[in-house]
C-alpha cells in the first residue's frame, strides 16, 4: 500500500475525524471513518450540494458496528476547501484513489449517490480488482448532456410555469447554448481564468458542469463486480430511466425502484434502502432472468388517448394523437407514432415494415431494435438511451423540411457505440 510521503498534514477535528492536505487539489479535505478497521470496508461517496458527506450519517450510524466505514467531503463541498479548481470525475478518482491508499487497506464495497454515484461507476471501471460491490444510487449526468439537460429544465420549468409551451421551449435552451458558445466547454473548464469569469469560481456549477461533459458511454459495460442500482420512483433530478439504462449495460447488476422516494431514496425512505445495501453487501452476483413473449397476431390502434400502459407482443401498434402513452415490456412488428408522447421501456421492435414517428415526442430506453425497414421520422424528440440497433438497411430517413436529429445515449448501433446528437438524412 502506498504511504503520503508527500505529508499528510493532519488537523485534528475529532475522534476519527480530521483534515488531510492531498496532492490531487493540493487542497485541505474533511475525512472521517467510523468502526474497526479489521472489519469489511464501505466507502461512500456524496454528490452535488451543500450536505456533502453529512447526507451519509444516518446509514453510517447504522452500519458501523458491522463494518469499517470511510466518509469524506469531496474538495468544494462540506468541510473540505473551496476554490477555482477543475473539480472532474477524473480528479476526484485520483482524490478517492489516494484516501483508499491510506486509510482502506482490502478491497471494499464503494456506494455513490448522484454525482457521487457517476464518480464511483468510473472509479470503479479502472479500479475492480479494488472494489468488492458497487451501490449507484440516483446516478447523475449519466445520460448524454442534451438528454439530460432536456429532462431537467423541461421539468422545473413546468414545475414553476405549469406550461407545455414554455417548457418545450426551454428544453431546447442546452443545444442552442451548445452552438453558441465561442469556445468548448473543456477548454473553459480546463481554463482558471474562464472558470472564474464565466462560472465564477463556484465549485458546485464546476462540478455539475464538468460531470455534464463526462463521457460515460462505454463505462457501465466494463463494469464485473455486483452492482446494485438503486433509484427513486419520483427523482426529478436525476431521470429514472438512467437506472434501466444502467440494469441493461451492467450485466451482473439489480435494479430497485423506491417507492415514495425523490432523489435521495436513502432520506425519503430509509428502511428500504438499508434493507437493500445490508443485502448488496452479502451479494456475489445476480442473475437476470429474460421475460419470453408468446408470439401474437395482436394489434392495436390508440386515438385520443391517454396514460395508456401496454405490454405483450404485438403485430402492430398504432398510437395517434394520444399523450403519455407508456410501452413495456413489449414485442413489436410495425410501429406508427404520429401526434404522440410515447415512452418505449424494456422493449424489443423488430421492425419488418415500415415504421414512422410524426410529429411526436419518442423516448426509448434500455430496448432492443432491429431494423429491415428504415423508420421514417419527422419532426419529432427523438431519445433513445442504452437502446442497441441492429441495422439490416439505412436505419432512419426523414421527409420534412425542418432538420430532424436524434439523441443517443450510451446505445450500440452494429455494435458500435454512439454516443451524441445525429442528424437524421433526408429521404
Amino acid at each position: 500500500m502506498k504511504k503520503l510521503l508527500f505529508t499528510l498534514s493532519l488537523f485534528i477535528y475529532c475522534l476519527n475525524a480530521q483534515f488531510i492536505k492531498e496532492p490531487i487539489f493540493n487542497e485541505a479535505s474533511y475525512v472521517k471513518t467510523y468502526g474497526n478497521p479489521k472489519h469489511e470496508a464501505i466507502v461512500f461517496v456524496h454528490g452535488l450540494g451543500k450536505e456533502a458527506s453529512s447526507i451519509w450519517l444516518q446509514t453510517v450510524e447504522a452500519l458501523k458496528k458491522d463494518y469499517y466505514i470511510l466518509i469524506f467531503d469531496l474538495p468544494g463541498f462540506g468541510k473540505s476547501d473551496k476554490s477555482n479548481k477543475l473539480y472532474s470525475p477524473d480528479k476526484y478518482i485520483g482524490f478517492i484513489d489516494t484516501l483508499i491508499d491510506n486509510f482502506v487497506d482490502k478491497p471494499f464495497h464503494l456506494v455513490g449517490h448522484s454525482m457521487g454515484a457517476s464518480i464511483g461507476l468510473k472509479y470503479t471501471s479502472i479500479h475492480q480488482e479494488r472494489v468488492k460491490s458497487l451501490t449507484l444510487i440516483d446516478a447523475a449526468g449519466i445520460l448524454h448532456k442534451v438528454a439530460y439537460s432536456e429532462f431537467l429544465v423541461k421539468y422545473k420549468v413546468k414545475e414553476k410555469t405549469k406550461s407545455d409551451a414554455i417548457s418545450d421551449f426551454v428544453s431546447e435552451l442546452p443545444q442552442v447554448i451548445d452552438s453558441i458558445m465561442p469556445f468548448e466547454v473543456d477548454t473553459m473548464l480546463n481554463s482558471k481564468v474562464s472558470r472564474k469569469v464565466i462560472l465564477r469560481s463556484n465549485p458546485n456549477t464546476i462540478a455539475a458542469m464538468a460531470l455534464a461533459e463526462e463521457d460515460f458511454s462505454t463505462i457501465p459495460q466494463k463494469i464485473k463486480v455486483p452492482t446494485l442500482i438503486i433509484w427513486g420512483e419520483d427523482d426529478k433530478t436525476a431521470p429514472p430511466r438512467t437506472g434501466y439504462a444502467l440494469y441493461k449495460l451492467i450485466k451482473n447488476s439489480k435494479l430497485e425502484i423506491i417507492p415514495n422516494s425523490k432523489h435521495t431514496p436513502m432520506v425519503d425512505n430509509f428502511d428500504i434502502y438499508l434493507t437493500l445495501l445490508k443485502k448488496q453487501f452479502k451479494t456475489k452476483k445476480y442473475l437476470k432472468e429474460e421475460k419470453k413473449l408468446t408470439p401474437s397476431s395482436r394489434e392495436v390502434v390508440i386515438r385520443n388517448d391517454e396514460n395508456r400502459i401496454l405490454r405483450g407482443y404485438f403485430k402492430k401498434v398504432e398510437i395517434h394523437d394520444s399523450k403519455e402513452i407508456d410501452i413495456k415490456d413489449a414485442f413489436i412488428e410495425e410501429l406508427i407514432i404520429d401526434n404522440s408522447k410515447v415512452d418505449i421501456l424494456n422493449s424489443k421492435l423488430d421492425l419488418k415494415k415500415s415504421s414512422f414517428i410524426i410529429n411526436s415526442e419518442v423516448q426509448m430506453t434500455a430496448t432492443s431494435i432491429i431494423i429491415d425497414k428504415p423508420i421514417e421520422i419527422n419532426n419529432s424528440d427523438f431519445d433513445l438511451a442504452a437502446v442497441d440497433i441492429k441495422l439490416k438497411t439505412k436505419g432512419f430517413y426523414t421527409r420534412s423540411n425542418k432538420k430532424q436529429e436524434i439523441v443517443y445515449s450510451l446505445c450500440t448501433v452494429n455494435s458500435q457505440p454512439r454516443h451524441g446528437v445525429f442528424t437524421v438524412g433526408y429521404f
